[in-house]
C-alpha cells in the first residue's frame, strides 16, 4: 500500500511537471532575428540612454534613422548579433508566466554576465526588406517593461508600463517602403524579469529580415548644436522672443539641416535669419509645420570651423506658460557632401517655469575646461545614471514623479584631478534644489581646489528678478539654503524705500540676533550680494544650536515672519 502511494504520488508530480512545461511553451511565430543588440544603463523610456552612455556621440534617433554596424562600439561594449528565444517560464500549471528572454540573450551573447540586470535598457535593431510599398501593416510587441519602437527613424509605438510579458501585448500599424526598413526596439527593465516578443503579421514571403546593411550613416562628431540655456522670465502675450541656434567645435562645416520643435499653444514661429557662422550662405526656405520648423543652409564660399551662430529664430508668445524648444534631425555637411551628426543639446530655452514640475530639479554646470564625467541617482533603490558634460555647459536634471524621492539626489564623479577615477559622493538637500516661492532652479558649480573637484552653489541660483524692476509689493521670501549649516541668506523686496531690520528668534520666542540694514531703496534684494546674510551666530558671536528659528522682516509698516532650520 505504501509503495502504491509513493508511485502514485511520483506519477502525479511528473504529470504536473509535464503539464506545466507544455503550457509554458510558445507556439506563435515571433521574430527571433537576426537582431543587433546593445544595452545601456538607465530605465527611463524617454531618456536617450545611448546618448548618455556615449557622451552624445551616439543617439537613439541616429541609430533608428541610419542604423549601426555589427561590432560598432559603445563604451566597452559592441553591437552584437543575437537571436531572441520566445521562452516563457511559469510558476505552476501554466500560471504566473513571464519571460526573461532579453536577460538570457544578453548573457548568451556576452553583453553582460549579470543574470538579474535591473534599471537598464536594451536596444534591438533589425532590417526589414519589403519587395514593394505596404501600408497599414499590423505589428505586435510584448515587453517587460516599457517599450518604444522606431521604424525608419520615426517613433511608431510607445508604451511606458511596468509589467511582465509572456507574448504579444500591444498592437500598432505601420507603413513599409519598398526596400530597406530599419526597425529599432527599446525595452526598459526596472526590476524582475526582462523580456520581449515581436511579430509582423504578414506572410513570410512578403518580407525578409536581415542585419542592417551598408547604410551610409553620418559620422558622429564632437561638434555641438544647441540653444543657450537662458530662461525667459514672465514673457507677455504678443511679445517677440528671439533665440540663437549656436554651434561649437565645428569642423569643416559647409551646410546644415536642423528641425526645431515647439509648443504651438505657447509659441508661434514668426521668422528665422541666417547667422554669422557659414560663409556667404544660401539660406533655404524654412519648412514650417504646426509644431516645428526645419531650417537648411549651405555655404557658397568654403567651410567654417570653431564656434558661431547658425541662425536666429523669432517666436511670438501665445500663452504665458512653460515652453521648451528642442532640436532634432540635425545634420552637418562638408564641402565634399560628407554628412556628420553633431551632438545636440535637447534642453533648450524655458520660460515662466512651472513650479510643480521644477520642484525637484537641479542643474549642473562644468567650467573646468575639460570633459566631466559624473553619475546621478534619485533614490537608493535605483541604479546610477551616467552623464558626460563638456566644458562650460549646463545640464538640467529633473525628478518627474508626483512625489519626492525617498532619498534626495546623490551625485558622484569619476574624473577628479589628482585622484584618477576615485569616486566622490555628494548628497543634495531638497531645500537647496528649489526655492518654493519663485521656481528658480539652483545651479551647482565645480571648482578645482587642492587637486580635487569641489562642489558649491551658484550665487545666481537664488531667486532673481532684474534689479531695475521696482516690485509692486513688499514681501519676505524663504531663506536659502534651508536647512542650513552654518550660514543662510534671507531674500526680500521693497515696493518703496524703508528702514529695514531682520530679527531672529528661537522657537521659544527669545530674541537671538538683530540685523539692522538701515535705509534701503525700493527694489529686489534676492541675490547673495544683496540679501540679508546670517552666519548662524547670536548677538555675542556664539554659534547657535541646531533647531527651528524664526526670522521677522520689519520694513516701514510692513512686517512678515518665516521659519528656518539649522541642522548640524
Amino acid at each position: 500500500m505504501q509503495t502504491y502511494f509513493f508511485t502514485q504520488k511520483r506519477l502525479t508530480l511528473w504529470l504536473v511537471l509535464l503539464l506545466t512545461i507544455t503550457l509554458c511553451c510558445s507556439t506563435e511565430a515571433y521574430i527571433d532575428g537576426p537582431w543587433l543588440w546593445m544595452i545601456a544603463d538607465g530605465s527611463d523610456i524617454d531618456a536617450d540612454n545611448l546618448a548618455i552612455a556615449s557622451g552624445g556621440r551616439m543617439t537613439e534617433d541616429h541609430i533608428a534613422k541610419y542604423g549601426v554596424n555589427e561590432g560598432d562600439p559603445l563604451g566597452e561594449l559592441q553591437w552584437t548579433r543575437g537571436e531572441i528565444q520566445p521562452t516563457v517560464r511559469c510558476v505552476f500549471l501554466g500560471l504566473w508566466c513571464e519571460s526573461n528572454n532579453i536577460n538570457e540573450l544578453v548573457n548568451a551573447i556576452g553583453l553582460s554576465s549579470n543574470r538579474d540586470i535591473n534599471y537598464y535598457s536594451a536596444y534591438a535593431l533589425i532590417n526589414i526588406i519589403s519587395p514593394d510599398d505596404k501600408n497599414d501593416v499590423l505589428m505586435g510587441v510584448g515587453s517587460d517593461d516599457a517599450v518604444k519602437v522606431w521604424l525608419n527613424g520615426e517613433v511608431v509605438h510607445r508604451n511606458n508600463v511596468d509589467r511582465g510579458t509572456e507574448g504579444i501585448q500591444d498592437y500598432f500599424r505601420v507603413n513599409f517602403k519598398a526596400g530597406d526598413n530599419l526597425l529599432l526596439v527599446k525595452v526598459c527593465e526596472n526590476r524582475g524579469k526582462w523580456g520581449m516578443f515581436f511579430e509582423i503579421y504578414l506572410n513570410s514571403i512578403d518580407f525578409t529580415l536581415t542585419l542592417p546593411r551598408d547604410f551610409t550613416s553620418p559620422l558622429p562628431t564632437h561638434t555641438t548644436v544647441y540653444f543657450p540655456s537662458s530662461p525667459v522670465q514672465s514673457p507677455t502675450l504678443g511679445e517677440l522672443l528671439t533665440f540663437p541656434l549656436n554651434i561649437t567645435n565645428g569642423e569643416d562645416v559647409a551646410g546644415y539641416q536642423a528641425t526645431v520643435q515647439f509648443d504651438p499653444t505657447a509659441l508661434r514661429y514668426v521668422s528665422s535669419t541666417n547667422g554669422d557662422y557659414l560663409r556667404n550662405p544660401f539660406f533655404g526656405k524654412p519648412l514650417i509645420a504646426e509644431d516645428r520648423v526645419t531650417l537648411k543652409a549651405v555655404s557658397f564660399d568654403g567651410e567654417s570651423q570653431s564656434n558661431g551662430t547658425l541662425a536666429t529664430l523669432t517666436f511670438e508668445v501665445l500663452a504665458v506658460k512653460e515652453s521648451t524648444l528642442t532640436l532634432s534631425e540635425v545634420i552637418l555637411t562638408n564641402w565634399d557632401a560628407e554628412l556628420s551628426y553633431p551632438r545636440v543639446d535637447g534642453e533648450s530655452v524655458r520660460q515662466n517655469k512651472d513650479l510643480s514640475e521644477a520642484r525637484y530639479t537641479f542643474k549642473i554646470r562644468n567650467p573646468t575646461g575639460g570633459p566631466l564625467n559624473y553619475e546621478i541617482r534619485w533614490t537608493d533603490a535605483t541604479s546610477w545614471q551616467t552623464y558626460s558634460l563638456e566644458s562650460a555647459y549646463v545640464r538640467t536634471h529633473r525628478w518627474d514623479g508626483d512625489n519626492p524621492p525617498h532619498n534626495y539626489p546623490k551625485i558622484r564623479f569619476d574624473y577628479i584631478a589628482g585622484e584618477g577615477f576615485t569616486y566622490r559622493y555628494y548628497t543634495l538637500d531638497t531645500a537647496l534644489l528649489f526655492q518654493d516661492d519663485t521656481g528658480d532652479v539652483p545651479t551647482y558649480f565645480f571648482d578645482w581646489s587642492e587637486n580635487k573637484l569641489d562642489l558649491f552653489l551658484d550665487t545666481a541660483a537664488a531667486p532673481s528678478v532684474p534689479r531695475n524692476v521696482v516690485p509692486k509689493e513688499t514681501s519676505l521670501s524663504p531663506n536659502y539654503p534651508n536647512p542650513f549649516n552654518p550660514e543662510t541668506w534671507i531674500p526680500y523686496q521693497l515696493a518703496k524705500p524703508a528702514d529695514v531690520t531682520v530679527s531672529i528668534y528661537s522657537v521659544d520666542g527669545k530674541l537671538v540676533r538683530t540685523l539692522a540694514l538701515g535705509h534701503q531703496l525700493a527694489g529686489v534684494y534676492h541675490s547673495r550680494s544683496r540679501a540679508v546674510h546670517w552666519d548662524g551666530r547670536n548677538a555675542f558671536g556664539e554659534p547657535v544650536a541646531s533647531g527651528v528659528y524664526f526670522y521677522t522682516l520689519n520694513a516701514g509698516e510692513f512686517t512678515a515672519t518665516r521659519k528656518m532650520l539649522i541642522r548640524k
